[in-house]
């Protein structure tokens, strides 16, 4: 046999070597072109999926002058792997942290899909699974100490994919001592940011001496200031209504800001420690209700049209909002005799617990937020409605529940009503004497309905005589 036939015998034999590599990796066919020159011999053999060829991607061949087979290039595609990267390598929640984050990243080619697991129920993970590229993904690790005996916990996360798998090590203490320890509320806090909602609900997570049974609960919220000293911004005073939580009122956070949480437990024996600081930062003011920032949210606000004309017909008006309780967003406009109306919301009443069945509430409740005082001032507010109406005054906090605000109540005269709040004292929701009122109330009646009721008594009264 001569070498002209031996050279040529390779290319049928290296083309079914090619394929013999693809079937015995049991991978699927896949397209192959071929290239020949003017004298009918095959010069490039090329593969469209590298992957189900074990990475060759071409095979060139090149023939000397007498149309031997002179040389075979093969081109291979380096290999597409995910690889899995879990930082850091353990989590320490030691005695008061409840949520620490783990960054999933990718630290090879193509797509790399993760889940992730514990054996703990004391841990929870967020979310518990992703896919990521070039991007890191980030997963929050939780623990629960409700119900714990006090002592050390050792447990893992173990991350698996498709690039390889880690296992992170997790650690967390229960102290004896009566420590509650707080976080905000998951549902209040962004997927995308971890920042809290401007109306979050604060949660106690722990507390773990099993004789101590709270009756009441003190809850305190700080500024940061960002010169190193805490502002007390919130005091709701001892209440036995909030033990395990508490809503912070509307209109006392600022968006974009950082804050500090603290809480103080007591039963009838003694009082707990005070809580660690919890901090928390605010969402940004374009993710809040009142994204353009002018004080009311931007459902209630008026157009630039209507508040030309509202505020030419009622000169006297600070602010005005569309207000939310009687279903047909009447206007409804601020006055005060001193500091400035920072911020203006209505509420629906059915969005507080367990309204007074003797209030219709035909305008809603209103939260306010006025600046600009000083430390333990009284302002007056009057509120124009769009018509008269009577009370009792209702309003409505946290801490105390529903009370009726009557006797603050400086007069009704025609669509107007007139109260008065002293900063840090009645009617004040933050409870500190700090130049800022908080104050969710308003009127139970509109003055016709009251007086219908009124009739109806004095002829049901007739009758019975």
């Amino acid at each position: 046999m001569n070498r002209c036939i031996l050279e040529k015998a390779w290319i049928p034999a290296l083309i079914f070597f090619v394929f013999w590599i693809s079937s015995s990796a049991g991978m699927a066919a896949a397209t192959v072109s071929y290239t020949y020159d003017d004298a009918g011999r095959l010069t490039a053999a090329e593969y469209d999926n590298q992957k189900e060829y074990n990475n060759l991607k071409k095979i060139d061949y090149t023939y000397d002058a007498m149309g031997n087979l002179r040389s075979r290039r093969v081109n291979l595609t380096a290999a597409q792997t995910p690889a899995l990267n879990v930082n850091p390598a353990g989590l320490d929640f030691g005695a008061d942290k409840v949520t620490l984050p783990l960054t999933i990243s990718n630290q090879g080619t193509d797509t790399l899909n993760w889940a992730a697991a514990s054996q703990q129920n004391w841990i929870s993970l967020d979310p518990a699974s992703g896919t990521t590229t070039t991007e890191n993904a980030q997963l929050v690790v939780a623990v629960s100490r409700g119900g714990l005996a006090p002592g050390t916990y050792t447990g893992a996360v173990s991350v698996t994919s498709n690039g390889g798998n880690q296992e992170i090590g997790v650690s967390m203490k229960v102290d004896p001592l009566t420590v509650p320890i707080i976080s905000a509320s998951r549902d209040d806090l962004s997927p995308s940011s971890g920042r809290a909602a401007l109306t979050p609900l604060l949660e106690i997570t722990n507390y773990e001496d099993l004789n101590f049974s709270p009756a009441e609960a003190n809850w305190i919220i700080y500024a940061d200031t960002g010169g190193g000293e805490d502002e007390a911004l919130f005091d709701s005073g001892w209440t036995q209504r909030q033990l395990a939580s508490f809503r912070l009122p509307d209109g006392l956070l600022d968006p974009n800001n950082d804050y500090w949480a603290k809480v103080v437990l007591q039963d009838a024996f003694e009082v707990s420690s005070q809580s660690g600081p919890y901090s928390f930062t605010t969402i940004l003011q374009e993710e809040s209700e009142d994204a353009d920032g002018n004080g009311v949210p931007d459902d209630q606000q008026l157009s630039e049209a209507e508040a030309q004309d509202y505020f030419n017909e009622h000169p006297e008006a600070g602010a005005a909002l569309r207000e939310q309780g009687s279903g047909t967003s009447e206007t409804v406009g601020i006055e005060i005799d001193r500091g400035t109306v920072a911020y203006i919301a209505s509420h629906r009443p059915d969005d507080f617990p367990a309204k007074p069945e003797d209030g219709d509430f035909p305008y809603g409740l209103f939260s306010l937020k006025i600046t600009d005082l000083a430390p333990g001032e009284t302002v007056r507010i009057t509120f124009i409605f769009p018509e008269a109406v009577a009370g009792p005054w209702y309003r409505y906090n946290e801490a105390s529940g529903w009370s009726d605000y009557s006797e603050h109540v400086i007069e009704y005269k025609d669509n107007r009503a007139t109260i008065e709040i002293k900063d840090g004292g009645f009617g004040d929701a933050d409870g500190v004497a700090n130049g800022s009122i908080l104050d969710p109330s308003g009127p139970a009646h509109l003055e016709k309905d009251k007086d219908d009721d009124d009739d109806n008594n004095c002829f049901i009264s007739s009758l019975a005589r």
